[in-house]
């Protein structure tokens, strides 16, 4: 069986670690993280990655020079400075058996406090703003309150044999833990995928298969 087969990508001195992502990195240098995404020493990692928070630990970030700005005022009058904000936003999809959860209620917590409650859209789907850097949330789904721990930052790249188990197994097609080897479960997984939106079956991820896989789960 195969193993992980995608390599290191991008340049600079910021060596990404498990649970990175450019919006928590571009946070804890003091950026927006549109400033480090589309630097131009980053065009790469852009290229290859193309999502800011599917990164690969051993990616390698630029980070931008910073820049002082100096602001003239008059010194007897009283001045209000306001730091934009720089929240994250959070989208995510609940399926079960394949279908998306409609209309069910939820509440979003991070960091033990609900930041959002709400109904699913008609695709399953929500969308929350969440602080930079926030490493994990749990959705409290249906009226049972069902917890859902999400790990953000975590989700490997479609690339990476690892971000297909991942996907494969959020989308209930079960794999095993996404660690980058090509099994026999993986595989099986795969098969039912390919069986259930007309693909041909194949024992390797092709093109027409990231590409479908990327549609349906989402990102």
């Amino acid at each position: 069986m195969g193993n992980e087969d995608t390599a290191p990508v991008g340049q600079g001195d910021y060596v990404v670690a498990e649970g990175d992502c450019i919006t928590s990195i571009a946070a804890a240098h003091g950026f927006f993280w549109k400033q480090v995404w589309n630097h131009p020493d980053n065009a790469e990692l852009k290229r290859v990655r193309e999502h800011p928070n599917m990164l690969l630990p051993g990616d390698r970030v630029t980070i931008p020079e910073k820049e002082e700005k100096t602001v003239d005022i008059a010194a007897e009058k009283r001045s209000r400075f306001r730091r934009k904000g720089i929240p994250a936003v959070l989208r995510l999809e609940f399926r079960a058996f394949g279908n998306p959860r409609k209309n069910e209620p939820y509440e979003l917590e991070a960091d033990g406090a609900i930041l959002q409650k709400g109904k699913l859209d008609s695709n399953g789907q929500l969308e929350c703003p969440i602080p930079p850097g926030t490493a994990k949330v749990i959705v409290y789904l249906g009226d049972e309150r069902t917890p859902h721990e999400v790990e953000l930052g975590k989700v490997p790249p479609i690339d990476a044999i690892s971000g297909i188990q991942v996907r494969l197994n959020n989308l209930d097609l079960p794999c095993g833990p996404p660690d980058g080897t090509l099994n026999e479960y993986t595989i099986a997984a795969m098969h039912r995928f390919q069986r259930k939106y007309g693909l041909e079956r194949k024992d390797e991820p092709d093109d027409a298969f990231r590409n479908k896989l990327k549609q349906i789960h989402g990102s």
